[in-house]
């Protein structure tokens, strides 16, 4: 299982989603499950800037070792 954030894509560090790529070119593992939701807006208490929040999900993949 793994969780992963596409805060990286969003905030322009990298275009690469790594599990994707393992996925298409690695072959080591095959994709049993994939769930997507959307991240809660930040706190208003918070003094970071978090304008990207909106952009935001978290994915849970559940892998299996072919």
């Amino acid at each position: 299982m793994l969780l992963f954030s596409n805060l990286a894509q969003i905030t322009n560090v990298t275009t690469v989603h790594p599990i994707e790529k393992e996925l298409t070119e690695g072959g080591r593992f095959q994709l049993e499950h994939f769930f997507k939701k959307s991240v809660k807006l930040a706190s208003s208490k918070t003094k970071r800037d978090q304008h990207w929040r909106a952009l935001e999900e978290v994915e849970l993949w559940v892998l299996t070792h072919k």
